[in-house]
């Protein structure tokens, strides 16, 4: 058996751990627990979601935790219900504020690289790699941005329409368009696409967008927009899985990089009634993997 220790022994103890390099939470508890020594212990119910949640938040905080925080969070979300893991919320205020700032033209990639937004991209011949375009269908892209996409779809289609987050940027996406002949495209804004797309879609598209909403605002596209498909219409979204990335994006401004593995991706599309016909992966960086999924009713 163990020996008592003496207050004077466990101050001691605990002394040395808040001087230690243990993690902050750690050395909070003893904190706590050795400064109500000798008083009575009310008995306090705890919430175990609740305590899971904040260790999983504590993770993806830590250094070199991201994978673990990441499988914890898909363990929890399939076996406990996905409510406690994948919180309400949309980040569309704070890409706002980004767009506002000119996230496009001052982007390494978009703005520098490409030396101003400009047309360039296959998006046309990647559809076709999974399906088709024909001249009766109705297109949506969600993040059209400054409607790069959409100019490159829209030729082969009916109608395009392109949601994003505010009018500034649908105001450069209706200018880029219009400047490359493009009459058939509606620019849609993210908080009343509900409203302003119609039914009878044949396609929703997009690529690179989802690892930058929060996983609710992906739910909630994906399950408002299957409402409105056709008979054999179909979804094809990108999906981003990074070892750098986090499990949802923060409501602040930023730049998030959420990640999604094949697993969460399947539960997804299975959550919303939809099926899935391919899905495929490559290695864009070695840290960083591209997942192209095709599903629909």
């Amino acid at each position: 058996h163990l020996p008592f220790l003496t207050g004077q022994q466990f101050t001691a103890i605990v002394s040395n751990i808040l001087a230690s390099d243990l993690p902050p939470d750690l050395k909070s508890a003893f904190e706590e627990f050795h400064s109500s020594v000798g008083q009575p212990y009310p008995y306090r119910p705890v919430a175990v979601l609740d305590v899971l949640t904040r260790h999983v938040q504590y993770l993806e905080k830590a250094p070199g935790m991201a994978q673990e925080a990441r499988s914890l969070r898909h363990y929890l979300s399939r076996t406990m219900g996905g409510g406690m893991v994948e919180q309400p919320g949309s980040n569309v205020p704070y890409w706002q504020k980004m767009q506002e700032a000119g996230y496009f033209e001052n982007h390494d990639y978009y703005g520098r690289e490409h030396s101003g937004l400009v047309l360039f991209g296959n998006d046309d011949n990647t559809i076709r790699d999974y399906t088709s375009l024909t001249p009766d269908m109705n297109v949506v892209v969600i993040g059209c941005g400054y409607g790069r996409e959409s100019t490159l779809i829209a030729p082969h289609v009916k109608h395009v329409y392109g949601i994003d987050v505010s009018d500034l940027i649908l105001d450069k996406a209706r200018a880029f368009t219009a400047s490359h002949g493009i009459d058939n495209f509606t620019a849609v804004h993210a908080e009343r696409w509900q409203d302003e797309i119609p039914g009878g879609i044949d396609l929703v598209y997009t690529m690179v967008v989802f690892q930058h909403l929060t996983r609710a605002l992906v739910r909630e596209y994906i399950s408002g927009l299957a409402r409105k498909l056709t008979p054999g219409g179909r979804f094809l979204c990108q999906f981003c899985e990074s070892s750098q990335g986090s499990y949802n994006a923060e409501l602040k401004t930023h730049e998030p990089n959420v990640s999604w593995t094949t697993d969460e991706i399947r539960d997804l599309i299975r959550s919303q009634g939809l099926q899935l016909y391919r899905l495929d992966s490559g290695h864009v960086t070695e840290d960083a993997a591209w997942h192209w999924a095709l599903f629909g009713y």
